[in-house]
């Protein structure tokens, strides 16, 4: 038997123009994010599994409470609308002109810096530091720095385990050498090897308000698959 009352069963599956143009504003002031027109549909999928947790009434008054800075919904608003697609050597033909890059910046200087700008939970940090043990042998010169501004995908890539179908396209010898095969409890997944987890750092960053995360700068920034969901004018704000 459904025990929803009508009206809150009313106002929990369904958005009107008013509250979506209201979370079109606080996510595009919050993380710089672009809404386009007639995403109501994916907003409301996204939010709606935090407003039944957090046991609100209302979507809106779920972006009433988001919308308070500094609050518990406001961190969980950005967390739901934050998209998070990424992938293990995603455009794997970055990779030797990033390593080509880093092997000239070498000649000159004793270390060098990279910056992932939007780590989600993992895979292209650790791809990287992958590349570059490969390349350069244990212990290389070199720290990599991955933000994210969703603190549940940070978690996640700070844990470095992930379930054992995201390294199928890995190819069996980089399985063997960079991954860890979870037994008993862990069956089915697998975990980041220490000497590829230490070369990276994990933060918390907001790329479309914060300034450089602090440092000796930076050699190369990964950025591009985060620059999509932004406007022109949040990217040249970004890029300046």
């Amino acid at each position: 038997m459904n025990t929803v009352a009508p009206a809150q069963a009313a106002a929990h599956d369904t958005i009107d123009d008013v509250e979506f143009e209201r979370v079109r504003a606080l996510i595009r002031d919050r993380a710089g994010i672009a809404l386009a027109p007639g995403k109501q549909a994916m907003v409301l999928g996204r939010l709606l599994r935090r407003v039944r947790d957090s046991g609100h009434a209302s979507l809106r008054s779920f972006i009433d409470a988001a919308a308070r800075e500094g609050s518990v919904e406001a961190e969980a608003f950005v967390n739901a609308l934050t998209t998070n697609m990424t992938s293990f050597f995603r455009e794997s033909h970055h990779y030797p002109v990033l390593i080509e890059h880093l092997r000239t910046r070498l000649r000159t200087q004793p270390r060098a810096n990279i910056w992932c700008a939007a780590a989600s939970s993992g895979e292209e940090p650790y791809s990287v530091a992958i590349a570059v043990l490969e390349a350069l042998g244990p212990r290389p010169p070199l720290r990599i720095h991955a933000t994210d501004i969703d603190t549940e995908v940070l978690a996640l890539a700070r844990d470095a385990v992930y379930p054992i179908e995201r390294v199928e396209s890995i190819s069996e010898a980089r399985k063997r050498r960079f991954f860890q095969r979870g037994v008993r409890s862990n069956a089915g997944s697998v975990r980041l090897a220490p000497d590829v987890r230490e070369l990276v750092d994990f933060a918390w960053h907001n790329l479309a308000s914060d300034a450089l995360p602090a440092g000796e700068g930076f050699d190369a920034i990964l950025c591009r698959n985060v620059l999509i969901y932004f406007d022109e004018r949040t990217r040249r704000g970004v890029l300046g």
